[in-house]
């Protein structure tokens, strides 16, 4: 079934508001008129297609993650280290706006997509991890996203991603 365009330009002024917004703003201080505003909408049109700034956030992230989630995939499960730069390369190019996500009060939100992403994508790794070592991973990579982000700290990215593709991999070798 086709998407008219009209709705596919109405929800691209939307999404684009939002994360022009999210640059800027903290989560909590963002309100629906500003995101109408913004895209140059009314609220009526706005309600058509979200019914608040959560459910909006919600699909702005799940397109976000897919996004990082297929720029993954045509590696294949040896390139560990490629796979891990281009995660840092996205969320230095998109560092402000996750910086406000993390140090938003409803980071929570936010929070639980990353790390149900991040599951998503060791368990496609293939990486022999008892469930204890997934979520200590899971949590760890979150945690160090977080201080990258916020810091901006984005120095040795190619230094990074091999840094973190070893300790990924000791937990595989010491798995075996």
């Amino acid at each position: 079934m086709a998407t008219d365009r009209r709705v596919i330009k109405t929800r691209t002024a939307i999404a684009s508001s939002f994360k022009r917004l999210l640059e800027r703003n903290d989560l909590e201080d963002i309100t629906i008129k500003m995101i109408c505003d913004e895209a140059n909408i009314g609220r009526k049109t706005f309600y058509l297609h979200f019914s608040d700034k959560y459910e909006l956030m919600d699909q702005f992230l799940n397109a976000y993650l897919e996004q990082l989630f297929a720029a993954c995939q045509d590696l294949n499960p040896n390139q560990l280290e490629a796979k891990t730069l281009i995660w840092l390369e996205f969320f230095q190019t998109n560092q402000r706006f996750f910086a406000n996500l993390f140090r938003s009060s409803s980071s929570y939100l936010f929070r639980q997509k990353f790390y149900e992403f991040t599951r998503k994508s060791l368990l496609n790794k293939n990486l022999q991890l008892d469930p204890i070592e997934l979520e200590f991973i899971d949590y760890g990579i979150d945690g160090l996203m977080e201080a990258i982000v916020v810091k901006n700290d984005f120095d040795n990215l190619p230094e990074l991603a091999k840094k973190i593709a070893q300790i990924l991999l000791k937990f595989e070798n010491e798995a075996k």
